[in-house]
């Protein structure tokens, strides 16, 4: 009778064991490509608005592009979901909180404070999506994810920083103020693609090495990580 309980408590132990390899490597797995489908999207969009504002004298309407961000990113993420057959787990919920709540943070405080006290929206979408990749980065115990995002948040005084060294946002010719907030684009542009494009290419190029001496991919659970 003891010989058996001990066998069922090895075998949960055994169990328990497998299903948190299994859980750490799909997420690893699948956390490169969200950062793929957010990075280049954004970084798009932002090069996008520097040649409208760049070339037109009113690119007010093309402001709108901003919304593409969205719509490609959840289209993406639509996409990656059909193709991730996996259940869910304790893990991957808790990522996707992470998320859902920077992206609620972006619509309830970026926006208001943007609209109403001035303060740079680009400077408080990077805090939010910084702090949000440096906590994925902890829950999937990845060291270059966790860095890439505390240096994005860090990034985000880039804008403040701007401002006192170089003066504040222009007030007097439309041609000025068009110009400043084009060099900001391109700054929002290259911030998404170091701290989120690269650090994204750099998970799947994890996940897609092999086990030394084995040959197995790095997407099982017996598979060490280097």
């Amino acid at each position: 009778m003891n010989d058996n309980n001990t066998l069922t408590e090895q075998q949960s132990l055994e169990l328990i064991t497998r299903m948190i390899s299994e859980t750490r490597t799909r997420l690893v797995r699948n956390s490169g490509t969200p950062f793929l489908i957010w990075g280049y999207a954004t970084v798009a969009v932002a090069i996008f608005e520097y040649f409208v504002q760049s070339t037109f004298t009113d690119p007010a309407p093309w402001l709108w592009a901003w919304w593409a961000i969205p719509v490609i990113g959840i289209i993406g993420m639509l996409i990656l979901g059909r193709r991730d057959t996996g259940a869910k787990n304790y893990l991957d919920r808790t990522v996707s909180a992470v998320w859902a709540v920077c992206s609620i943070s972006i619509l309830t405080v970026a926006v208001p404070l943007s609209l109403f006290y001035h303060v740079s929206m680009l400077f408080s979408v990077v805090v939010l999506i910084g702090i949000g990749t440096t906590i994925t980065g902890r829950i999937i115990r990845d060291t270059t994810t966790t860095a890439a995002g505390f240096l994005f948040t860090l990034s985000a005084l880039i804008y403040p920083l701007r401002s006192a060294f170089f003066g504040e946002i222009p007030s007097g010719a439309a041609a000025d103020v068009i110009r400043w907030h084009s060099v900001n684009n391109i700054i929002f542009a290259v911030q998404f693609f170091v701290f989120m494009v690269i650090p994204g290419h750099i998970l799947n190029h994890k996940t897609n090495r092999q086990c030394s001496g084995n040959g197995i991919r790095c997407c099982t659970p017996n598979c060490v990580w280097p």
